[in-house]
């Protein structure tokens, strides 16, 4: 079958010297494919971890919060920064709002939620994981404490309909009691029907937001879940462990598919994304580095070296169709935020009007 007709997230059921043939081609790609270069290194403002990154969905602006309550906002023309918010409490979660201009819904540790410029604010019962969007703004979740809980947001400082999940069942066939969960991602699926949770200790569950059912529910290969990115045709769900690295699943089966092993210091929570309509995933790290993944071979496209002593806790990705580049963003652990470019091939065909694409949601866990 040509590599173009196979299904890049079957299972492999290759022979032995076949998967030795397939290994070498992709590290021959790798070796061969354009590079990312590091482009420039921002005026953090911050003096904690960088926990969050985003950029906004015009491409404009790159959004970053940190553990200090600090949340930067920089112009991507000229890398310089534009706003800057202080909280007395960590900042814990930032997301773009997708269809009000220049918004930021901001999470605290506090268990505070608002808009940057504070014009509404909200307290919920315990500290902010993580926040979620569906594509049209209309449904947020809301990760907090042990709940989520699910709103509807017609303007921008009313929130209504707010309703939490139920508490996610035990996985099947464990006796142990789990502690109470803790939901690490959220991801809207199928138009904001369903809400696809990534738990720490409870799998992953998907959601029916008007029902409030459980449609299904995914047994990790292993525990402790960090993080997880859902690839854009909603197929497949990685993620990343606290354990020895990254686990692919597919969603329609609730299958598991692959792994790729990295070494995790401390139980420190990685990032993970799903760029380039899913063919790249992006992951933070533990060891002064990031890393740039073939999501279909799990094979290393390249490594973005950090300092060795230093953690990769937050990313963002951009891609600008005017121009063709590719833009990588990585927060660090020692405050540091550093662009990373990669330039498209020269063409001679004319200019198209500027559009971006980014990820409508980046939810980080909370490192504490």
């Amino acid at each position: 079958m040509p590599p173009e007709d196979r299904n890049p997230w079957e299972l492999q059921t290759l022979s032995n010297r076949a998967c030795v043939v397939a290994t070498r081609l992709s590290s021959s790609q790798s070796m061969t494919a354009p590079r990312y270069t590091l482009k420039t290194r921002l005026p953090s403002g911050h003096n904690n971890s960088i926990i969050a990154l985003q950029f906004s969905p015009d491409g404009k602006f790159l959004a970053s919060g940190s553990g200090d309550g600090v949340l930067m906002v920089f112009s991507t023309s000229t890398w310089k920064p534009v706003k800057r918010y202080v909280d007395a409490s960590s900042l814990t979660a930032v997301i773009w709002h997708p269809t009000f201009p220049k918004t930021l819904i901001c999470g605290y540790r506090s268990g505070d939620i608002d808009d940057c410029n504070k014009v509404w604010t909200d307290k919920m019962g315990g500290s902010i994981h993580c926040i979620a969007s569906d594509k049209t703004g209309t449904r947020v979740a809301l990760s907090y404490g042990s709940d989520v809980a699910v709103v509807e947001q017609h303007t921008i400082s009313v929130w209504t309909n707010a309703n939490n999940l139920p508490e996610p069942p035990s996985l099947p066939g464990l006796d142990e009691e789990l502690p109470e969960p803790t939901a690490c991602s959220l991801h809207f699926i199928e138009g904001g029907r369903l809400l696809v949770v990534s738990y720490v200790d409870h799998g992953i569950v998907c959601w029916d937001v008007d029902s409030m059912e459980i449609k299904w529910q995914i047994t990790p290969r292993t525990c402790n879940i960090a993080s997880s990115a859902v690839s854009p045709d909603e197929k497949v769900v990685v993620v990343a462990n606290l354990y020895d690295g990254l686990d692919w699943y597919r969603i329609p089966d609730r299958v598991f598919s692959r792994s790729f092993h990295l070494r995790i210091s401390q139980n420190v929570p990685i990032p993970v994304l799903l760029v380039d309509e899913g063919k790249i995933l992006l992951v933070g790290g533990t060891s002064g580095d990031a890393m740039i993944i073939d999501a279909y071979t799990a094979e290393t496209i390249q490594t973005l070296d950090h300092n060795p002593d230093d953690y990769v806790q937050a990313l963002a990705f951009c891609f600008v169709e005017e121009t063709g580049t590719r833009q990588i963003a990585t927060g660090t652990s020692q405050s540091i935020i550093q662009i990373w470019t990669l330039e498209a091939e020269k063409s001679t065909s004319p200019k198209r009007r500027q559009r971006v694409r980014t990820p409508s949601i980046l939810a980080y866990f909370v490192i504490y």
